[in-house]
């Protein structure tokens, strides 16, 4: 039994079948955070677990509600709790923005997971930098919480409290915005679930009546008065004491050196009254930065996301997993551009709390602050009750003027819909489907029209360095020190991206192509002839190792710091899935019409899997298994026609082909080896044609094989190749096999032969 938390589950404990918990981080009111960690992918992880211990108790793992009013209380809160993690799950890929990998139920409760970061609060920046900090050094923070809360009111929610102590700096800089479970509930009754967990001085006025309307226009107040508090180190006065005479200081008054134009666009964004604040976040960011658009009437983000391919930010920092930080960190150097402040006096060195101690102590204050409001304001003064009635007169005057201007411009501009009933929660959720697009030039996008399933005749290449089939007479390859090029009767071999290190080659449409250049994701425009880096996948950039792509989503293989592979998918339009699976290498995925077919890593088991739900559940309760290696070994795999291929070696170091019948696994086997190792494979119009290389000779030898009606192997030697032939594809419309070949001084080299007369047309050095 852990002594400090009695009712925290025990280390060893696995939840889903895939999360083995190592130790309690902390326990609120609600809730209990665990480090733990992924078996799958051997990440660190934090789980948040459902627990208000006022309503439940635990027997063994289970977790037992009481009966009656509690009871219900419970059921509701856990529901809730689960919408805080769809609410977290819609922003996958989003940097700033802390990121989930799953959440389920078990045990009677709830649980979800997310990344395990280390660092600090903002709230506790601030205070080791004496209580206050420059205006530079808190605009550096916060605009990145503007962009973040940019993207969350684009799909119609409002996180309701966004303040110091829920804004996180990890290790490496990058800023985090937490908690979004905050706008959410009062566990003690469920029938208020409007009911919100207030901050004095940083919640504007709308959020002290149970009826107040609220908007991006909140969440734009609290960032103002975050800003305020950070620059100042006073918390600002409580929204409310600043209706009948505002009594906000600005803060240039206070001494603070801070430019007219900045503090007017914080003193605006604190406003009073909503109307008077900006419109959208964008809005507020062009203000501060001083930008020639006019902020005050920039109108709010449509509810539905455009989902883009986009080069991402400069200065871009990838979130800090989980890792040791024996020694304190001096953030004033991890943030760009923030100036360090010389302390007069020597400080204490703080020590960096996990990210979700801190959250789980957040949640417990959290909802010990709703109950404390909630019971003091039975005990308010009767000059506060003649206040708030006053308040709230005034409020429903204000909401019914609004109403009617709302009418009015419906029609005419998009807005961010609040909900209509008083007792739905705010997070709204847009019911129809982004549309996918792409940009073509900084300025302008154009839709993506969607080109269906897969094209096995290119997808099946990937992994063997990179050389599709394009068009009628174009062929794109991987250039072996030019980069992405490509070859077509009318222009010969020409350059398309001269980028180092590019592999992985994927064409996704007639405009789009796919790559990995030094393990990033890149999409290449042949309509721009320019290349972007697929801001999706921006956090795995480095370790992405092969993609395959359409207009639905992408696949990719990424390498763990451990040197294992995973597989992992990403829908375009609701990001990351939460599972992913280890593989044998970037070798050992295809991908045949709408199934994707992979080699485990260690139980050496070829599964197949439906593309639209990979990713979403764990191998063992998704994937189907259609061949068993035992103990042999395959490395490499291809498809067509409903059949799959693989090369392999068994014990005694013979190698095999199989042909695999994807729709009833029934398996024809044949061994092929001539004393070399394998280097490369394809198939096309029934015909395998691989590669082996001599490493004595420095040569390869190209075969063809075909499997008989009756299951038997024929294959026969075509040629000798100079060099280690790495890379094979073959095209029958007219009659063509490319190849990677690597010579004697390790240099590639692409080559290109007629199938028939099988010499050498043209090498591209």
């Amino acid at each position: 039994m852990n002594e400090k938390y009695p009712l925290a589950l025990p280390p060893g404990t696995v939840l889903a079948g895939q999360y083995v918990i190592e130790e309690a981080l902390g326990q609120g009111g609600f809730g209990i955070t665990y480090r733990a960690l992924d078996h799958k992918t051997g990440e660190k992880v934090a789980v948040k677990e459902f627990f208000p211990d006022s309503m439940a108790t635990r027997t063994q793992t289970t977790v037992m509600p009481f009966t009656g009013e509690r009871g219900e209380s419970y059921e509701y809160g856990k529901t809730c709790f689960l919408q805080e993690a769809e609410t977290l799950a819609q922003f996958i890929g989003n940097e700033n923005i802390v990121r989930i990998h799953s959440y389920f139920e078990e045990n009677g409760t709830a649980y979800f997971v997310m990344d395990f970061v280390e660092g600090i609060s903002f709230d506790d920046y601030i205070k080791e930098k004496g209580g206050k900090i420059s205006y530079e050094e808190a605009e550096n923070v916060l605009i990145k919480i503007i962009d973040a809360l940019s993207v969350v009111h684009s799909k119609g929610i409002v996180h309701r409290d966004v303040t110091p102590d829920n804004i996180y700096i990890t290790k490496d800089g990058t800023v985090k915005l937490l908690d979004f479970g905050a706008a959410r509930y009062s566990l003690g009754d469920k029938s208020r679930s409007l009911d919100v967990v207030l901050k004095h001085g940083f919640a504007p006025k709308e959020q002290y009546t149970r009826h107040g309307k609220q908007g991006p226009y909140t969440d734009i107040y609290t960032v103002g008065a975050s800003f305020y508090f950070a620059i100042t180190g006073k918390r600002p006065p409580d929204s409310i004491d600043r209706i009948e005479e505002d009594n906000l200081i600005p803060p240039s008054s206070l001494g603070v050196s801070i430019p007219r134009m900045k503090e007017d666009a914080i003193l605006m964004a604190m406003s009073v009254q909503p109307a008077e604040r900006f419109k959208s976040m964008a809005a507020f960011k062009q203000a501060l930065l001083g930008e020639t658009a006019d902020a005050g009437n920039v109108v709010q983000p449509s509810v539905v996301e455009q989902r883009v391919f986009t080069a991402p930010a400069q200065g871009g920092v990838p979130v800090v997993t989980a890792g040791s930080m024996q020694q304190p960190v001096d953030y004033s150097q991890t943030i760009p551009a923030i100036q360090a402040v010389e302390a007069a006096q020597p400080k204490k060195k703080k020590s960096l709390l996990p990210l979700w101690i801190v959250l789980g102590l957040l949640a417990l204050a959290g909802i010990i602050t709703a109950i404390v409001l909630v019971v003091n304001s039975k005990n308010e003064s009767s000059s506060r009750r003649d206040r708030d009635e006053e308040y709230e007169e005034e409020e429903e005057s204000r909401r019914d003027e609004e109403d009617d201007e709302e009418e009015e411009e419906e029609e005419e501009e998009p807005v961010v819909q609040e909900p209509e009933e008083e007792e739905e929660p705010v997070v709204q959720v847009p019911e129809e489907e982004p549309e996918t697009q792409v940009p073509q030039t900084q300025d302008t996008q154009v839709t993506v029209n969607d080109v269906g399933s897969f094209d096995t005749t290119t997808a099946n290449n990937v992994a063997n360095y990179g050389i599709m089939v394009g068009n009628s007479r174009e062929q794109w390859y991987v250039h072996p020190s030019n980069g992405l090029a490509y070859w077509d009767s009318a222009n010969g071999a020409l350059n398309a991206d001269s980028r180092a290190g590019i592999r992985s080659l994927n064409i996704v449409d007639n405009d789009r192509i796919v790559y990995v250049a030094s393990n990033t994701a890149y999409v290449y425009y042949k309509s721009e002839g320019a290349a972007y880096p697929i801001s999706e996948l921006d956090e795995y950039a480095g370790s992405i190792y092969a993609i395959w792509a359409n207009s639905e989503g992408a696949f990719f293989v990424t390498r763990t710091s451990e040197g294992r592979y995973l597989l992992n998918y990403m829908n375009w339009n609701t990001g990351i899935t939460p599972y992913s699976y280890y593989v044998n290498g970037q070798w050992g995925v295809t991908i045949m019409g709408d199934y994707i077919y992979f080699i485990s890593e260690s139980e050496r088991i070829v599964y197949k899997q439906e593309m639209s739900t990979f990713g979403t559940q764990p191998l063992d309760n998704s994937a189907q298994e259609i061949l068993s290696l035992s103990d042999d070994e395959a490395f490499c795999l291809t498809a067509e026609n409903g059949y799959l291929y693989l090369l392999g070696f068994d014990q005694d170091g013979y190698h095999y082909l199989v042909r695999v019948d994807a729709a009833t696994g029934d398996m024809h086997t044949g061994t092929i080896d001539d004393g070399n190792s394998l280097s490369a494979i394809n198939v096309c119009n029934g015909v395998i044609y691989y590669t082996t290389y001599d490493s004595n000779s420095g040569s390869s030898d190209l075969y063809s094989a075909t499997f008989s009606s009756s299951g038997n192997l024929n294959y026969q030697w075509i040629c000798s190749i100079e060099g280690n032939a790495l890379g094979i594809n073959v095209w029958s419309q007219n009659d063509e096999i490319w190849f990677f070949i690597s010579d004697a001084n390790n240099n590639l080299v692409v080559a290109w032969m007629n199938i028939g007369d099988y010499e050498i047309c043209q090498y591209f050095e």
